[in-house]
């Protein structure tokens, strides 16, 4: 369990570190409507990495019982 807990802190501290970079690029972009698109599609990228990472993982953890 201890384990989960710190790898959920550490996708936590990403997901903020990419919110800052975003931030920094939307100042910079006016153009908001592409600028939203851009994070949509960021986002789903994102969240079918993690959830790639959690299958293999869980999938490892089942095969070395």
């Amino acid at each position: 369990m201890k384990k989960m807990q710190q790898g959920f802190v550490r996708r936590a501290n990403v997901c903020g570190i990419l919110r800052q970079g975003d931030f920094s690029v939307m100042k910079k972009n006016r153009n908001r409507q592409a600028n939203w698109q851009m994070n949509q599609q960021r986002l789903k990228q994102w969240n079918r990495t993690q959830l790639n990472i959690i299958r293999t993982r869980s999938r490892w953890r089942m095969s070395h019982l």
